[in-house]
């Protein structure tokens, strides 16, 4: 794949290579994928949760962006037609199947959603973050939980430094207005 790809970047068929990339995934992953239509994207499949795959994934491409995720996190990433990106896409995307990638959801005390969530991947043993989703924590603490397909474990527990100074700075401006 990464042939045609690299002979293709003039005119790079994103629909075309993105579909042969899914449909090979779960045929090599023995998934079933279901393709969706939806007029405001230019393609959009979902994976359900199903033996060998625990997430319940989506993955869509509009224009030279592709997200994927699940309910309470996404990766955003483009432009699809760079080669390092696209590879880093199928890396990724194919890495959360297999355990080479796992997702890091940050959430606030007593709250359902997270704040702040980063898709990791395995490299040299160690994770490194390949994309972010930002928020703001309130109250400016965090639990981490990682999500690996199949499992999740917990992870540290810290001050969200952002939240915190946000929090602090805002007290000391109103203290400045009102006193």
């Amino acid at each position: 794949m990464e042939r045609r790809f690299a002979e293709k970047i003039g005119g790079f068929d994103a629909v075309g290579e993105v579909r042969r990339f899914i449909d090979d995934l779960a045929s090599r992953h023995d998934l079933r994928v279901s393709w969706v239509d939806d007029p405001n994207l230019d393609l959009y499949c979902e994976i359900a949760p199903q033996r060998g795959l625990a997430l319940d994934l989506y993955f869509s491409l509009s224009e030279d962006e592709v997200v994927f995720g699940e309910r309470d996190w996404r990766a955003d990433m483009f432009p699809i037609d760079n080669v390092a990106t696209w590879n880093s896409i199928r890396a990724l995307f194919e890495g959360l199947i297999t355990g080479m990638a796992r997702v890091a959801l940050y959430y606030p005390p007593g709250r359902k959603r997270p704040f702040y969530t980063a898709v990791q991947q395995l490299k040299n043993g160690e994770w490194h973050d390949v994309s972010r989703g930002f928020g703001w924590a309130v109250p400016p603490f965090y639990r981490t939980v990682y999500r690996y397909n199949g499992q999740e474990e917990a992870g540290p527990k810290g001050i969200a430094k952002v939240s915190f100074m946000t929090l602090v700075g805002a007290i000391a401006g109103l203290w400045w207005l009102f006193s």
